[in-house]
Protein backbone atom coordinates (compact mmCIF):
# COMPACT_ATOMS: atom_id res chain seq x y z
CA UNK A 1 0.00 0.00 0.00
CA UNK A 2 1.33 3.59 -1.14
CA UNK A 3 2.35 5.65 1.97
CA UNK A 4 0.88 9.19 0.55
CA UNK A 5 -0.46 9.63 -2.86
CA UNK A 6 0.11 13.24 -2.56
CA UNK A 7 3.61 12.61 -1.60
CA UNK A 8 4.64 10.06 -4.08
CA UNK A 9 3.30 12.36 -7.01
CA UNK A 10 5.31 15.46 -5.73
CA UNK A 11 8.49 13.18 -4.55
CA UNK A 12 8.19 10.96 -7.77
CA UNK A 13 7.18 14.06 -10.19
CA UNK A 14 10.06 16.41 -8.91
CA UNK A 15 12.66 13.33 -9.51
CA UNK A 16 11.45 12.55 -12.97
CA UNK A 17 10.75 16.15 -14.05
CA UNK A 18 14.46 17.12 -13.54
CA UNK A 19 15.96 13.60 -15.23
CA UNK A 20 13.05 15.06 -18.34
CA UNK A 21 14.30 18.62 -18.29
CA UNK A 22 18.11 17.33 -18.02
CA UNK A 23 17.65 15.03 -20.78
CA UNK A 24 16.13 17.30 -22.91
CA UNK A 25 18.73 19.64 -22.64
CA UNK A 26 21.05 17.11 -22.99
CA UNK A 27 19.44 15.77 -26.26
CA UNK A 28 19.71 19.60 -27.40
CA UNK A 29 23.29 20.08 -27.16
CA UNK A 30 23.92 16.79 -28.65
CA UNK A 31 21.78 17.20 -31.76
CA UNK A 32 23.09 20.63 -32.17
CA UNK A 33 26.51 19.48 -32.44
CA UNK A 34 25.97 16.16 -34.40
CA UNK A 35 24.17 18.11 -37.22
CA UNK A 36 26.72 20.41 -37.76
CA UNK A 37 28.86 17.07 -38.12
CA UNK A 38 26.81 14.48 -39.81
CA UNK A 39 25.05 14.34 -43.27
CA UNK A 40 21.50 13.68 -43.19
CA UNK A 41 22.24 11.24 -45.15
CA UNK A 42 23.24 9.41 -42.11
CA UNK A 43 20.53 10.12 -40.34
CA UNK A 44 17.86 9.00 -42.40
CA UNK A 45 20.25 5.20 -42.49
CA UNK A 46 20.28 5.31 -38.75
CA UNK A 47 16.38 5.60 -38.46
CA UNK A 48 15.94 2.63 -40.78
CA UNK A 49 17.98 0.31 -38.45
CA UNK A 50 16.65 2.11 -34.91
CA UNK A 51 13.12 1.05 -36.10
CA UNK A 52 14.21 -2.88 -36.70
CA UNK A 53 16.03 -2.22 -33.50
CA UNK A 54 12.69 -1.36 -31.62
CA UNK A 55 10.52 -3.69 -33.05
CA UNK A 56 12.56 -6.97 -32.14
CA UNK A 57 13.38 -5.24 -28.69
CA UNK A 58 9.59 -5.78 -28.00
CA UNK A 59 9.93 -9.05 -28.59
CA UNK A 60 12.51 -9.33 -26.63
CA UNK A 61 10.47 -8.11 -23.64
CA UNK A 62 7.15 -10.40 -24.40
CA UNK A 63 5.35 -7.81 -22.36
CA UNK A 64 7.35 -9.15 -19.05
CA UNK A 65 7.27 -5.70 -17.82
CA UNK A 66 3.86 -4.90 -17.92
CA UNK A 67 3.16 -8.21 -15.79
CA UNK A 68 5.76 -7.34 -13.42
CA UNK A 69 4.37 -4.06 -12.49
CA UNK A 70 0.69 -5.23 -12.39
CA UNK A 71 0.94 -8.09 -10.33
CA UNK A 72 1.54 -7.33 -6.56
CA UNK A 73 3.69 -10.21 -5.62
CA UNK A 74 6.24 -11.75 -7.73
CA UNK A 75 8.91 -14.41 -6.04
CA UNK A 76 12.19 -14.63 -6.52
CA UNK A 77 11.99 -17.85 -9.00
CA UNK A 78 9.23 -15.99 -11.20
CA UNK A 79 11.68 -13.13 -11.91
CA UNK A 80 14.34 -15.50 -11.95
CA UNK A 81 12.94 -17.31 -14.98
CA UNK A 82 11.81 -14.32 -16.72
CA UNK A 83 15.16 -12.64 -16.93
CA UNK A 84 16.66 -16.08 -17.98
CA UNK A 85 14.13 -16.02 -20.60
CA UNK A 86 14.16 -12.75 -21.54
CA UNK A 87 18.08 -13.49 -22.28
CA UNK A 88 17.97 -16.13 -24.22
CA UNK A 89 15.11 -14.80 -26.39
CA UNK A 90 17.55 -11.43 -27.09
CA UNK A 91 20.21 -13.31 -28.14
CA UNK A 92 17.93 -15.33 -30.35
CA UNK A 93 16.67 -12.16 -31.89
CA UNK A 94 19.77 -11.12 -32.41
CA UNK A 95 20.92 -13.49 -34.54
CA UNK A 96 17.79 -13.29 -36.56
CA UNK A 97 18.38 -9.32 -37.32
CA UNK A 98 21.78 -10.70 -37.73
CA UNK A 99 21.03 -12.81 -40.27
CA UNK A 100 18.29 -10.68 -42.28
CA UNK A 101 20.74 -7.71 -42.65
CA UNK A 102 21.98 -8.11 -45.57
CA UNK A 103 18.91 -8.40 -47.22
CA UNK A 104 17.48 -5.30 -45.41
CA UNK A 105 20.75 -3.69 -47.20
CA UNK A 106 19.66 -4.85 -50.68
CA UNK A 107 16.09 -3.66 -49.87
CA UNK A 108 16.96 -0.16 -49.37
CA UNK A 109 19.62 -0.32 -51.76
CA UNK A 110 22.40 0.64 -49.04
CA UNK A 111 25.55 -1.37 -48.55
CA UNK A 112 26.28 0.07 -44.83
CA UNK A 113 23.38 -1.25 -43.57
CA UNK A 114 25.08 -4.57 -43.37
CA UNK A 115 27.47 -3.23 -41.20
CA UNK A 116 25.41 -0.58 -39.25
CA UNK A 117 22.69 -3.22 -38.14
CA UNK A 118 24.52 -6.20 -36.42
CA UNK A 119 26.89 -3.40 -34.59
CA UNK A 120 24.22 -1.83 -33.22
CA UNK A 121 22.01 -4.78 -32.70
CA UNK A 122 23.92 -5.62 -29.73
CA UNK A 123 21.56 -2.92 -27.80
CA UNK A 124 18.77 -5.75 -28.02
CA UNK A 125 21.00 -7.91 -25.84
CA UNK A 126 22.27 -4.89 -23.06
CA UNK A 127 18.78 -3.72 -22.71
CA UNK A 128 17.55 -6.80 -22.25
CA UNK A 129 20.09 -7.53 -19.61
CA UNK A 130 19.46 -4.33 -17.60
CA UNK A 131 15.37 -3.72 -18.33
CA UNK A 132 14.03 -5.71 -15.43
CA UNK A 133 15.71 -4.59 -12.88
CA UNK A 134 14.50 -0.79 -14.23
CA UNK A 135 11.09 -2.12 -13.83
CA UNK A 136 11.74 -3.15 -10.36
CA UNK A 137 12.97 0.56 -9.20
CA UNK A 138 9.81 1.64 -10.58
CA UNK A 139 7.69 -0.76 -9.04
CA UNK A 140 9.55 0.15 -5.75
CA UNK A 141 8.72 3.77 -6.48
CA UNK A 142 12.46 4.55 -6.78
CA UNK A 143 12.65 7.59 -8.47
CA UNK A 144 15.75 8.97 -7.30
CA UNK A 145 17.17 6.19 -8.42
CA UNK A 146 15.80 5.72 -11.85
CA UNK A 147 16.15 9.48 -12.20
CA UNK A 148 19.92 9.44 -11.31
CA UNK A 149 20.58 6.58 -13.95
CA UNK A 150 18.95 8.54 -16.65
CA UNK A 151 20.95 11.59 -16.13
CA UNK A 152 24.39 9.86 -15.81
CA UNK A 153 23.82 7.57 -18.89
CA UNK A 154 22.98 10.84 -21.06
CA UNK A 155 25.71 12.94 -19.75
CA UNK A 156 28.12 10.71 -20.24
CA UNK A 157 26.96 9.25 -23.45
CA UNK A 158 26.87 12.96 -24.57
CA UNK A 159 30.39 13.35 -23.97
CA UNK A 160 31.24 10.06 -25.97
CA UNK A 161 29.17 11.55 -28.98
CA UNK A 162 31.08 15.16 -28.51
CA UNK A 163 34.59 13.12 -29.03
CA UNK A 164 33.55 11.06 -31.58
CA UNK A 165 32.00 13.60 -33.98
CA UNK A 166 34.88 16.35 -33.81
CA UNK A 167 37.33 13.26 -34.37
CA UNK A 168 35.33 12.70 -37.74
CA UNK A 169 33.93 9.38 -36.64
CA UNK A 170 30.59 10.37 -38.81
CA UNK A 171 27.69 7.66 -38.69
CA UNK A 172 29.17 5.60 -36.34
CA UNK A 173 29.02 8.47 -33.82
CA UNK A 174 25.47 7.74 -33.80
CA UNK A 175 25.94 3.97 -33.59
CA UNK A 176 28.11 3.75 -30.32
CA UNK A 177 26.18 6.87 -29.30
CA UNK A 178 23.33 4.29 -28.29
CA UNK A 179 25.17 1.53 -27.33
CA UNK A 180 27.31 3.48 -24.71
CA UNK A 181 24.26 4.85 -23.13
CA UNK A 182 22.57 1.53 -23.13
CA UNK A 183 25.90 -0.28 -21.30
CA UNK A 184 26.10 2.73 -18.67
CA UNK A 185 22.19 2.33 -18.27
CA UNK A 186 22.57 -1.36 -17.72
CA UNK A 187 25.93 -0.75 -15.18
CA UNK A 188 24.01 1.45 -13.38
CA UNK A 189 20.64 -0.89 -12.76
CA UNK A 190 22.73 -3.72 -12.12
CA UNK A 191 24.79 -1.67 -9.48
CA UNK A 192 21.78 -0.36 -7.21
CA UNK A 193 19.27 -3.03 -8.10
CA UNK A 194 20.71 -6.43 -7.42
CA UNK A 195 20.96 -6.44 -3.99
CA UNK A 196 17.20 -5.66 -3.69
CA UNK A 197 16.14 -8.04 -6.91
CA UNK A 198 19.17 -10.91 -6.87
CA UNK A 199 18.78 -14.05 -9.70
CA UNK A 200 18.68 -17.61 -9.34
CA UNK A 201 20.17 -19.44 -11.91
CA UNK A 202 16.76 -20.87 -12.34
CA UNK A 203 14.26 -21.47 -15.09
CA UNK A 204 10.62 -22.74 -15.36
CA UNK A 205 8.55 -22.12 -18.43
CA UNK A 206 5.02 -23.25 -16.50
CA UNK A 207 5.48 -21.16 -13.37
CA UNK A 208 5.95 -18.20 -15.61
CA UNK A 209 3.22 -19.07 -17.98
CA UNK A 210 0.60 -16.66 -16.23
CA UNK A 211 3.07 -13.83 -16.63
CA UNK A 212 3.48 -14.46 -19.77
CA UNK A 213 0.08 -14.98 -20.80
CA UNK A 214 -0.62 -11.15 -18.98
CA UNK A 215 1.99 -9.69 -21.16
CA UNK A 216 1.26 -11.71 -24.58
CA UNK A 217 -1.02 -9.61 -25.19
CA UNK A 218 0.79 -6.75 -24.63
CA UNK A 219 3.43 -7.62 -27.01
CA UNK A 220 1.02 -7.73 -29.59
CA UNK A 221 -0.05 -4.85 -29.01
CA UNK A 222 3.11 -3.06 -28.82
CA UNK A 223 4.14 -5.09 -32.00
CA UNK A 224 1.08 -3.85 -34.11
CA UNK A 225 1.33 -0.37 -32.03
CA UNK A 226 4.79 0.07 -33.34
CA UNK A 227 4.66 -0.59 -36.85
CA UNK A 228 1.57 1.14 -37.14
CA UNK A 229 3.19 4.34 -35.31
CA UNK A 230 6.56 3.91 -37.56
CA UNK A 231 5.45 2.59 -40.68
CA UNK A 232 6.26 6.25 -41.65
CA UNK A 233 9.78 5.48 -41.21
CA UNK A 234 9.30 1.91 -43.42
CA UNK A 235 8.09 3.86 -46.52
CA UNK A 236 9.52 7.17 -47.02
CA UNK A 237 12.79 5.34 -46.21
CA UNK A 238 12.06 3.89 -49.35
CA UNK A 239 10.81 6.24 -51.59
CA UNK A 240 13.04 9.02 -50.93
CA UNK A 241 16.19 10.04 -51.41
CA UNK A 242 18.19 9.48 -47.49
CA UNK A 243 18.50 13.14 -47.37
CA UNK A 244 15.39 13.91 -46.73
CA UNK A 245 14.49 10.81 -44.96
CA UNK A 246 16.78 12.03 -43.07
CA UNK A 247 15.18 15.43 -41.86
CA UNK A 248 12.38 13.95 -41.62
CA UNK A 249 13.73 11.76 -38.95
CA UNK A 250 15.14 14.09 -37.02
CA UNK A 251 12.38 16.69 -36.56
CA UNK A 252 9.92 13.62 -35.68
CA UNK A 253 12.56 12.24 -33.01
CA UNK A 254 12.68 15.99 -31.60
CA UNK A 255 8.69 15.72 -31.30
CA UNK A 256 8.69 12.28 -30.10
CA UNK A 257 11.20 12.85 -27.45
CA UNK A 258 8.91 15.60 -26.02
CA UNK A 259 5.98 13.16 -26.53
CA UNK A 260 8.41 10.09 -24.35
CA UNK A 261 9.60 12.33 -22.19
CA UNK A 262 6.05 13.48 -20.83
CA UNK A 263 4.65 10.09 -20.94
CA UNK A 264 7.41 9.10 -18.93
CA UNK A 265 7.46 11.47 -16.24
CA UNK A 266 3.41 10.88 -15.68
CA UNK A 267 3.19 7.21 -15.90
CA UNK A 268 5.99 6.15 -13.86
CA UNK A 269 4.82 8.54 -10.97
CA UNK A 270 0.98 7.70 -12.23
CA UNK A 271 0.55 4.22 -12.53
CA UNK A 272 1.44 2.50 -9.36
CA UNK A 273 -1.00 5.31 -7.83
CA UNK A 274 -3.84 4.28 -10.20
CA UNK A 275 -2.93 0.02 -9.36
CA UNK A 276 -3.63 1.21 -6.00
CA UNK A 277 -6.89 2.35 -6.28
CA UNK A 278 -7.85 0.08 -9.41
CA UNK A 279 -10.92 -1.61 -7.81
CA UNK A 280 -12.25 1.69 -6.81
CA UNK A 281 -14.31 2.38 -9.53
CA UNK A 282 -15.76 5.73 -9.00
CA UNK A 283 -13.07 7.54 -7.09
CA UNK A 284 -10.87 6.00 -10.18
CA UNK A 285 -12.82 7.73 -12.91
CA UNK A 286 -12.78 10.75 -11.03
CA UNK A 287 -9.20 11.09 -10.63
CA UNK A 288 -8.61 9.64 -14.46
CA UNK A 289 -10.40 12.71 -15.90
CA UNK A 290 -8.12 14.91 -13.27
CA UNK A 291 -5.43 12.85 -14.91
CA UNK A 292 -6.58 13.68 -18.66
CA UNK A 293 -7.17 17.04 -18.41
CA UNK A 294 -3.61 17.35 -16.49
CA UNK A 295 -1.96 15.77 -18.90
CA UNK A 296 -3.53 17.70 -22.02
CA UNK A 297 -2.94 21.04 -20.42
CA UNK A 298 0.90 19.80 -20.26
CA UNK A 299 1.27 18.49 -23.89
CA UNK A 300 -0.79 21.48 -25.13
CA UNK A 301 1.82 23.74 -23.87
CA UNK A 302 4.67 21.99 -24.61
CA UNK A 303 3.78 21.64 -28.59
CA UNK A 304 2.16 24.74 -28.87
CA UNK A 305 5.67 26.24 -27.52
CA UNK A 306 7.62 24.41 -30.23
CA UNK A 307 5.06 25.14 -32.83
CA UNK A 308 5.18 28.69 -32.71
CA UNK A 309 9.21 28.97 -32.58
CA UNK A 310 9.23 26.31 -34.98
CA UNK A 311 12.17 28.02 -37.38
CA UNK A 312 14.31 29.19 -34.30
CA UNK A 313 13.82 26.34 -33.00
CA UNK A 314 15.89 24.14 -35.61
CA UNK A 315 18.23 26.95 -36.19
CA UNK A 316 19.50 27.04 -33.01
CA UNK A 317 19.28 23.06 -32.82
CA UNK A 318 20.00 21.68 -36.36
CA UNK A 319 21.54 24.85 -37.70
CA UNK A 320 20.57 26.86 -40.77
CA UNK A 321 20.24 24.16 -43.60
CA UNK A 322 17.06 22.79 -41.59
CA UNK A 323 14.88 26.08 -41.13
CA UNK A 324 12.99 25.77 -44.42
CA UNK A 325 11.56 22.28 -42.66
CA UNK A 326 9.70 23.94 -40.27
CA UNK A 327 6.36 23.29 -41.25
CA UNK A 328 7.26 19.72 -40.66
CA UNK A 329 7.45 20.43 -37.31
CA UNK A 330 4.79 22.30 -36.96
CA UNK A 331 2.07 20.16 -38.43
CA UNK A 332 3.76 16.93 -35.81
CA UNK A 333 3.36 19.41 -33.14
CA UNK A 334 -0.24 18.32 -33.58
CA UNK A 335 0.35 14.33 -33.91
CA UNK A 336 2.68 14.94 -30.92
CA UNK A 337 -0.34 16.46 -28.48
CA UNK A 338 -3.03 14.20 -29.46
CA UNK A 339 -0.77 11.22 -29.79
CA UNK A 340 0.70 11.94 -26.04
CA UNK A 341 -2.64 12.56 -24.71
CA UNK A 342 -3.65 8.36 -25.97
CA UNK A 343 -0.88 7.26 -25.13
CA UNK A 344 -0.50 8.74 -21.20
CA UNK A 345 -4.36 7.85 -20.87
CA UNK A 346 -4.25 4.70 -22.22
CA UNK A 347 -1.11 3.38 -20.45
CA UNK A 348 -2.85 4.18 -16.94
CA UNK A 349 -5.43 2.34 -17.85
CA UNK A 350 -4.45 -0.64 -19.56
CA UNK A 351 -0.74 -1.39 -16.95
CA UNK A 352 -2.37 -0.32 -13.76
CA UNK A 353 -5.80 -2.81 -14.38
CA UNK A 354 -3.48 -5.36 -16.55
CA UNK A 355 -6.07 -5.02 -19.41
CA UNK A 356 -4.22 -5.84 -22.19
CA UNK A 357 -6.43 -7.81 -23.98
CA UNK A 358 -8.56 -4.59 -24.56
CA UNK A 359 -5.19 -2.61 -25.45
CA UNK A 360 -3.89 -5.54 -27.93
CA UNK A 361 -7.91 -4.66 -29.67
CA UNK A 362 -7.51 -0.73 -30.01
CA UNK A 363 -4.04 -1.79 -31.39
CA UNK A 364 -5.52 -3.87 -33.75
CA UNK A 365 -7.50 -1.14 -35.22
CA UNK A 366 -4.74 1.29 -35.20
CA UNK A 367 -2.67 -0.85 -37.28
CA UNK A 368 -5.19 -0.76 -39.36
CA UNK A 369 -6.15 2.31 -39.65
CA UNK A 370 -3.09 4.31 -39.67
CA UNK A 371 -0.93 2.69 -42.75
CA UNK A 372 -3.69 3.94 -44.71
CA UNK A 373 -3.89 7.44 -44.12
CA UNK A 374 0.39 7.40 -44.23
CA UNK A 375 0.06 5.75 -47.61
CA UNK A 376 -2.33 8.16 -48.70
CA UNK A 377 -0.51 11.53 -47.49
CA UNK A 378 2.95 9.82 -49.12
CA UNK A 379 1.15 9.57 -52.17
CA UNK A 380 -0.91 13.02 -52.55
CA UNK A 381 2.17 14.86 -50.28
CA UNK A 382 5.31 13.59 -49.86
CA UNK A 383 6.77 14.13 -46.44
CA UNK A 384 4.27 17.21 -45.50
CA UNK A 385 1.48 14.60 -46.65
CA UNK A 386 2.46 12.43 -44.12
CA UNK A 387 2.58 14.40 -41.21
CA UNK A 388 -0.91 16.08 -42.10
CA UNK A 389 -2.06 12.39 -42.52
CA UNK A 390 -0.99 10.91 -39.07
CA UNK A 391 -2.09 14.45 -37.27
CA UNK A 392 -5.13 14.24 -38.72
CA UNK A 393 -5.36 10.43 -37.69
CA UNK A 394 -4.33 10.99 -34.30
CA UNK A 395 -6.63 13.51 -33.65
CA UNK A 396 -9.55 10.78 -34.35
CA UNK A 397 -8.01 8.87 -32.01
CA UNK A 398 -9.32 10.99 -29.38
CA UNK A 399 -12.46 9.51 -30.21
CA UNK A 400 -11.99 6.39 -31.07
CA UNK A 401 -10.08 5.58 -28.03
CA UNK A 402 -12.38 6.56 -25.66
CA UNK A 403 -15.32 3.49 -27.39
CA UNK A 404 -12.57 0.89 -28.31
CA UNK A 405 -10.63 1.07 -24.77
CA UNK A 406 -12.06 3.70 -22.03
CA UNK A 407 -15.37 2.48 -22.20
CA UNK A 408 -14.56 -0.95 -21.91
CA UNK A 409 -12.32 -0.22 -18.57
CA UNK A 410 -14.82 2.25 -17.26
CA UNK A 411 -17.94 1.78 -18.28
CA UNK A 412 -19.27 4.80 -16.35
CA UNK A 413 -17.59 7.41 -18.08
CA UNK A 414 -19.06 8.97 -21.28
CA UNK A 415 -17.84 10.38 -24.11
CA UNK A 416 -18.64 13.65 -23.54
CA UNK A 417 -17.29 13.90 -19.79
CA UNK A 418 -14.17 12.59 -21.76
CA UNK A 419 -13.88 15.04 -24.44
CA UNK A 420 -14.82 17.74 -22.63
CA UNK A 421 -11.12 17.43 -20.76
CA UNK A 422 -9.29 17.56 -23.79
CA UNK A 423 -11.05 19.51 -26.75
CA UNK A 424 -11.56 23.07 -25.03
CA UNK A 425 -7.75 23.15 -24.31
CA UNK A 426 -6.57 22.00 -27.54
CA UNK A 427 -8.86 24.13 -29.37
CA UNK A 428 -7.48 27.11 -27.47
CA UNK A 429 -4.19 25.82 -28.21
CA UNK A 430 -4.98 26.36 -32.02
CA UNK A 431 -6.03 29.84 -31.79
CA UNK A 432 -3.28 30.50 -29.61
CA UNK A 433 -0.56 29.06 -32.01
CA UNK A 434 -2.17 31.42 -35.03
CA UNK A 435 -2.08 34.65 -32.80
CA UNK A 436 1.38 33.77 -32.19
CA UNK A 437 2.39 32.93 -35.53
CA UNK A 438 1.15 36.04 -36.76
CA UNK A 439 2.67 38.19 -34.11
CA UNK A 440 6.10 36.40 -34.65
CA UNK A 441 5.62 37.19 -38.23
CA UNK A 442 4.76 40.94 -37.77
CA UNK A 443 7.15 42.08 -34.95
CA UNK A 444 10.44 40.64 -36.92
CA UNK A 445 13.78 39.77 -34.25
CA UNK A 446 16.38 39.15 -35.58
CA UNK A 447 17.78 36.96 -32.29
CA UNK A 448 16.32 33.60 -32.13
CA UNK A 449 17.35 33.35 -28.70
CA UNK A 450 15.78 36.91 -27.88
CA UNK A 451 12.76 35.27 -29.84
CA UNK A 452 12.70 31.43 -27.71
CA UNK A 453 12.45 33.98 -24.27
CA UNK A 454 10.02 36.06 -25.18
CA UNK A 455 7.92 33.54 -26.38
CA UNK A 456 8.20 31.23 -24.01
CA UNK A 457 7.70 33.72 -20.74
CA UNK A 458 4.12 35.24 -22.50
CA UNK A 459 3.12 31.83 -23.25
CA UNK A 460 3.88 30.50 -19.73
CA UNK A 461 2.23 33.86 -18.80
CA UNK A 462 -0.95 33.05 -20.73
CA UNK A 463 -1.03 29.12 -19.34
CA UNK A 464 -0.44 30.50 -15.95
CA UNK A 465 -3.65 32.54 -15.83
CA UNK A 466 -5.63 29.95 -17.55
CA UNK A 467 -4.66 26.80 -15.74
CA UNK A 468 -2.42 27.18 -12.70
CA UNK A 469 -5.32 26.95 -10.17
CA UNK A 470 -6.71 24.06 -12.29
CA UNK A 471 -3.15 22.24 -12.12
CA UNK A 472 -2.84 22.42 -8.73
CA UNK A 473 -6.32 21.14 -7.25
CA UNK A 474 -5.28 18.18 -9.76
CA UNK A 475 -2.16 17.31 -7.89
CA UNK A 476 -3.72 17.75 -4.97
CA UNK A 477 -6.83 15.50 -5.87
CA UNK A 478 -4.62 13.17 -7.46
Amino acid sequence: MLKSNKGVLFKGGAWTSLSFIVVSLVYVLRISVLTRYIDKSDFGLVAIVLFVLGFTNIFADLGVSTALLSKKDVSKKEYSSLYWGGLFLSIVLYVIIFCASPYLAAFYGYALLKSLIPIMGIDIVISTLGRQFSVFMQKDLKFKELAFIKIASELISLLIDILLAINGFGIWTLVFSLLSSSLITLLLNFIISYKSHPLLFYFNFQESKPLYVVGFYQTGSQVLDYLSSQIDILILGKVLPMAEMGVYSIIKTLVFRVYISLNQIVTKVMIPVFASIQYDLVNFKSKFLKFVNFITIINTFFYLTIAVLSKSILFLFYGPNYVTDYKILQILCMWGVCSSIVSCSGGILIVSTGKTLIGFKWTQLRFIINPLFVFIGAYYGGVIGVCIAQSIFAFLSLFLYQIVVISKILNNLKMSDYLKEIVYTIFRGLLLFTLFVFLNDYFIVSSHLVKIAVNVLVLLAIFSLMYFRKIVNHLKQL
